[in-house]
């Protein structure tokens, strides 16, 4: 399992955006939202955006290096 943007930002100690957790209640995230958390554009995680079993997502080896560079940032 690997975590959610959420309780990555927790375990790094750094907060993505300011902004409540996101729980699960049956929706998911808009692409609009998850760009926005990783400060990247719309476009761009649209193309990083996979479909692997009927599920949309953004490999965690891209999110991982994403995220790197933000903490490395400073952000």
């Amino acid at each position: 399992l690997a975590p959610t943007l959420e309780e990555y930002e927790r375990i790094i100690g750094m907060p993505l955006a300011k902004s409540l957790p996101y729980l699960f209640k049956g929706q998911y995230p808009s692409w609009a939202l998850v760009a926005k958390l990783l400060r990247i554009s719309k476009l761009e995680a649209r193309r990083e955006k996979r479909n692997k079993n009927g599920l949309e997502g953004i490999p965690r080896a891209s999110l991982e290096d994403k995220l790197g560079q933000l903490q490395q940032e400073g952000d």
